[in-house]
């Protein structure tokens, strides 16, 4: 949680804009906690603005499939819906 929490502050710091440092950061979380749901977002919306639309749409698409734990919050399912619709 920490990381999460030290990489969404990067984000915060820079106006919404997801870093290397940022991107290293859910990287992490995302080892620690494999298919952490709010890391593998950050980490589609970094290839989103790093021009890879693709990746990022793959990516959102496959944290709404995964059956994975730990579960995605009814939250954070909007919010992936809400900026999936954006992207495509």
């Amino acid at each position: 949680d920490s990381i999460m929490l030290y990489a969404k502050a990067l984000v915060l710091a820079e106006g919404g804009t997801i870093t290397p440092d940022a991107q290293e950061s859910f990287a992490m979380a995302l080892r620690l906690v494999p298919n952490h749901p709010e890391a593998r977002y950050f980490l589609a919306l970094y290839d989103w603005q790093n021009k890879r639309p693709q990746a990022a749409i793959h990516a959102l698409e496959a944290v709404l499939a995964s059956t994975a734990p730990p579960p995605l919050s009814d939250e954070l399912r909007q919010t992936v819906e809400t900026t999936l619709r954006r992207f495509k």
